[in-house]
């Protein structure tokens, strides 16, 4: 009984990581946190009035927000301190200043869907937020590694409608579902076309 109970306690170790968080809880975090990330880049977005993004890099799990600088009136970018027009050197530089943040250990990217039949699984995969607030929808499934004698592990799900900007997260593979009638009538009030009283 004695070197069950070691081995039990070693095991429950193992699955720790050096801060005492067990993967699952490392996965809902990062899951949660994409969510509030893109609750952020919509409000920056329609706070400033420019495109924003959230950059997803499969490949070596990490993300990251990002703008663009600020336009004059004919389209070229300029400095927000003191208005001058940017050269390439200079957008490339303000481009590589905003910074990638991974993935917990042991938590991957596994699948962005755009769409119910289509979906990414490899390289960078960049979410437009428009300056009205809204954005296309998308599904974004996080994954842990196996555990014990598991083939897969654990996925997280971020599902973010593009319409209402609203972002949750779920401890299962969410599929994406089309936008529906109900969608349109809570963006747009009960006088939406095409809503029954």
């Amino acid at each position: 009984m004695m070197v069950i109970a070691v081995l039990a306690l070693l095991g429950g170790l193992m699955m720790t990581n050096m801060d005492g968080v067990t993967q699952q809880e490392r996965l809902k975090a990062a899951a949660r946190k994409l969510a509030g990330t893109s609750d952020f880049v919509r409000s920056i977005a329609g706070g400033s009035r420019r495109m924003a993004y959230l950059d997803i890099d499969f490949d070596r799990s990490r993300w990251r927000f990002r703008q663009d600088p600020p336009q004059d009136p004919y389209g070229l970018f300029i400095d927000p301190e003191d208005g001058h027009k940017f050269d390439e050197d200079e957008i490339d530089a303000w481009r590589s200043s905003q910074e990638w943040e991974s993935l917990p250990s042991g938590v991957y990217f596994k699948r962005h869907w755009i769409n119910s039949k289509q979906f990414y699984e490899k390289q960078t995969i960049t979410v437009e937020y428009r300056p009205d607030g809204t954005l296309d929808s998308f599904v974004l499934w996080l994954q842990g590694e196996p555990v014990g004698d598991e083939r897969e592990g654990q996925i997280y799900s971020v599902v973010v409608n593009g319409l209402s900007g609203q972002s949750e997260t779920h401890g299962w593979a969410t599929k994406f579902v089309e936008a529906q009638e109900s969608d349109f009538s809570q963006v747009m009030g009960n006088d939406a076309p095409g809503t029954k009283r």
